[in-house]
């Protein structure tokens, strides 16, 4: 491969079909891990793609936890309770926005559930990272 680019296509499909996000797609993109760039340079089908997805996930899933409990030793009990609210409403929003796709048949409704779960998880970590 010389010369091309290759975007995930979680991205690409998050991008097409969620709107606007609040992060732009090259800070997204640059929270990627190295590992999701070569699963995914090394997933030719459906099923490889998803596993390269669905991993990525847990990795950013577990630095978002980690954020959030680095957080939560900083505040006040006032605070904490309000962060935890907070929390829990971007969980209900982002379980609201990514599950419908996944409800539908077909791999690429799945797909499009992975890369929403993604994109949401990532620009909440961006989120976090620019109050610290």
């Amino acid at each position: 491969m010389t010369g091309r680019r290759i975007i995930p296509c979680g991205l690409l499909i998050a991008g097409l079909l969620s709107g606007p996000a609040a992060a732009a797609p090259d800070a997204i993109r640059a929270h990627y891990s190295a590992d999701f760039a070569t699963c995914t340079a090394h997933a030719h089908a459906v099923r490889p793609t998803q596993h390269c997805h669905a991993l990525e996930i847990e990795r950013q899933r577990a630095t978002l936890d980690d954020l959030v409990k680095r957080r939560m030793t900083t505040l006040s009990p006032r605070e904490a309770a309000g962060f935890t609210a907070a929390q829990a409403d971007w969980e209900r929003a982002t379980d609201t926005k990514c599950t419908p796709p996944a409800r539908r048949r077909g791999s690429l409704a799945s797909q499009i559930a992975q890369a929403c779960f993604l994109e949401e998880t990532i620009v909440r970590i961006i989120a976090l990272e620019a109050r610290q």
